[in-house]
């Protein structure tokens, strides 16, 4: 399942459920969703407000039709529908049915990604797949979508690092791989940095840039006749990437996840 951590959300569906405490059982169970917040109210099995975090960033609210205090009150059941970005719709497609969801369109390859549709106990839809949205980056280059940056410190403290990042820092590991360790931020999933084994004798970059297209990004760099250093490659641990050197002579690790 998707591991990147929540960011602050600035839109929050909103739900109504007549039994809540099973909606919820059933959205973190079949779909992920972490719980934040319950507040229960008058009555058994009443939640006057309940939040909702989706891994990869956003929140989800809901109530019980049995707390008619506020403008969500007026709401019905069964009136929502909600997408969500999963980089694994495969096999979150097979939690949610091993779950009791109700598949509404299964699992499908369209031009702008993969996804499924399903729906919850009380009718609600739920679509999830890899698309992200369209592109908007202004002075970009079609396929420059950025996803994160994260800088490189090349080092041998592994363990001093991850005490003073993760310890003192209050970041969370994200990735070890050995030679590489990944700290992300618990509240903003594109902040985050590496510490890699210092090795002189191999080219190293200074910073990764994740992008929507990277195929697109080493056409343009060609174009350009920037200083590719690493042809476009596919790598064993699931990423798809070049090196190119800035102006600076900094190495730039350009990549994209398959």
């Amino acid at each position: 399942m998707d591991t990147i951590t929540h960011s602050a959300a600035s839109v929050w569906p909103a739900l109504r459920y007549a039994d809540a405490p099973a909606a919820i059982r059933f959205l973190t169970d079949a779909f992920g969703f972490t719980q934040v917040l319950v507040v229960p109210g008058e009555g058994d099995d009443v939640v006057a407000h309940a939040e909702l975090r989706w891994p990869r960033g956003g929140r989800i609210m809901l109530g019980s039709t049995a707390y008619d205090e506020g403008v969500h009150a007026h709401m019905q059941v069964a009136a929502g529908s909600v997408y969500l970005v999963t980089d694994e719709p495969d096999a979150l497609f097979e939690r949610a049915v091993a779950a009791g969801a109700e598949v509404v369109q299964g699992l499908l390859d369209e031009p702008h990604g993969r996804g499924f549709t399903v729906r919850d106990p009380e009718g609600n839809l739920w679509s999830f797949g890899t698309y992200r949205g369209a592109s908007h980056s202004e002075g970009g280059q079609q396929g420059s979508v950025i996803r994160r940056a994260m800088p490189h410190i090349a080092s041998g403290r592994f363990a001093e690092s991850r005490d003073f990042y993760v310890g003192f820092l209050g970041f969370s590991q994200a990735m070890d791989m050995g030679w590489i360790v990944t700290f992300v931020s618990p509240t903003n999933p594109t902040a985050q940095l590496s510490i890699v084994a210092d090795d002189s004798s191999a080219l190293q970059p200074s910073v990764t840039v994740e992008v929507g297209d990277v195929d697109a990004l080493h056409a343009e760099a060609l174009r350009r006749g920037l200083p590719v250093v690493y042809p476009l490659s596919d790598e064993p641990w699931g990423v798809r990437r070049f090196f190119v050197a800035d102006p600076n002579g900094v190495v730039v690790n350009v990549m994209s996840h398959r």
